[in-house]
């Protein structure tokens, strides 16, 4: 490890201030998250006695709130809490009585409480002070994009080379060598944890991209068509060689092609409730999901071992919850325990971790944190005015959130960058109340002018 590590992650906070004492506050926050997802260490963190560990993510959080008490306090101030904020919450204090109800010291059950709000309530409360317009979330998505852009060399330069940059620059791996072999290639890591993370975030990426482009809110960068930017983020998704993450920003786009050819966003609302299909039909419906695997099977035979392994650890997980079935074991007792016809639980999708570690309780809080903000919004909205030039970033945000809820099925990559979206939507959701309101009062020809204001406001 480089003496880089400890001056990147505690020089943090203070860069952050730095951003807030140069940039305007919402221009701060989009630079400290996406800088520090970017370019900072992948390191387990500092571990101080009962406090969260000292990672990338709480950095980025606390810098971030620290910086909008001293920079930006009258924002902070103008703070109401919603009814939609409730899954949120529940999902931050849920450690505690998870702790209390198996037995465990309270002080876990706080420490639990502590990490979960800097990793989630922190980014999510930000969200809501920063991006909770129109405007605002146009911006948030803009920078999604431009953080891709700017990610697209390093990720074509590990493509070519190997998966290096952290090891050059911060003096060790972040995650097994072995698993960026795809093929006789390489799939890339750059600063992140995994190559699923950098294919997810280029997906992302590639999403927001074609939002702007198909609505026309965004038609160039430095000169450049727009369109040209998205046609080389695609590639780059294909070049970092993962699937699933291939597969979710297919499906993105068949949702923003529904949307805007075909005019139904029947997609939309499906991709928010598929990963919720999903974990009731592995759960109280029984599904053994041998359905999935043989359709896996013909497409994609390789990775066979690691989906049978994954959903015999869902069904083993499942029915080790039941005693714990409300709030969970608090801690994951069950990894490494032998699963009835052989292999090992090995727990990967964040939903089936919920689950085992926060119960029902902790899951359909933290699904409904994820998915709800979506939801409010789109169904806000009509379908007629989702490719406006500033509501369709908004849009492409939902299916974001909906598509990172679909990958928290089979992986565990928190990234707080969603929860900033999480928190702004549902307050976005509400200023459909006046365009429709103008549109029934005026009709749809005189009320245009109103509401392009309305929607800029």
């Amino acid at each position: 490890m480089t003496p880089l590590v400890p001056i990147m992650m505690f020089g943090w906070v203070p860069a952050v201030m730095l951003f807030f004492a140069m940039l305007p506050p919402r221009r701060a926050v989009l630079v400290a998250f996406l800088g520090a997802w970017l370019f900072l260490p992948q390191y387990n963190g500092y571990y101080i006695p009962g406090l969260p560990a000292y990672t990338k993510t709480f950095a980025t959080c606390v810098g971030v709130m620290f910086s909008t008490v001293i920079f930006d306090f009258s924002s902070v101030a103008r703070f109401r809490p919603r009814w939609f904020d409730v899954p949120m919450v529940v999902w931050c204090l849920v450690p505690l009585p998870s702790a209390v109800f198996a037995g465990i010291e309270a002080k876990e059950g706080v420490l639990g409480v502590f990490t979960e709000t800097v990793a989630w309530g922190l980014p999510y409360f930000i969200g809501r002070l920063y991006f909770s317009d129109l405007a605002s979330l146009r911006e948030l998505a803009i920078g999604v994009f431009v953080g891709g852009l700017v990610y697209t060399p390093l990720v074509l330069l590990e493509v070519r080379l190997s998966p290096q940059l952290h090891s050059w620059v911060y003096g060790f791996h972040q995650h097994d060598f072995t698993q960026t072999r795809r093929g006789d290639g390489f799939r890339p890591m750059v600063f992140m944890q995994h190559g699923l993370a950098v294919a997810t975030f280029i997906g992302a990426a590639t999403l927001a991209g074609l939002a702007l482009w198909m609505s026309k809110s965004l038609r160039t960068i430095k000169g450049i068509p727009i369109v040209w930017l998205v046609l080389v983020l695609l590639v780059t998704s294909v070049l970092c060689k993962s699937v699933g993450a291939l597969v979710l920003t297919l499906v993105g786009v068949l949702a923003f092609i529904s949307v805007r050819k075909l005019r139904t966003g029947w997609v939309v609302y499906g991709l928010i409730a598929m990963p919720v299909v999903y974990m009731l039909a592995r759960t109280v419906g029984g599904w053994s999901g041998k359905d999935l695997l043989d359709v896996v099977e013909l497409i994609a035979p390789d990775r066979m071992t690691s989906l049978r392994t994954r959903m015999s650890s869902e069904t083993a997980l499942w029915a080790g919850v039941q005693s714990d079935l409300f709030f969970g074991g608090s801690r994951f007792r069950w990894v490494g325990e032998e699963i009835a016809g052989g292999g090992r639980i090995i727990p990967d999708g964040l939903w089936i971790i919920a689950l085992g570690k926060r119960g029902i309780v902790g899951l359909t809080a933290m699904t409904l944190a994820i998915l709800l903000p979506a939801f409010l919004f789109v169904k806000s909205w009509p379908v007629s005015l989702w490719m406006h030039p500033l509501v369709a970033p908004s849009i492409a945000l939902c299916v974001l959130l909906a598509l990172y809820m679909a990958d928290c099925v089979s992986n565990a990559m928190l990234n707080p960058i969603y929860m900033l979206a999480a928190g702004g939507l549902p307050l976005a959701a509400q200023q459909a109340r006046t365009v429709m309101a103008n549109i029934a009062s005026l009709g749809a020809t005189r009320a245009r002018p109103v509401i392009a204001r309305d929607l800029k406001a």
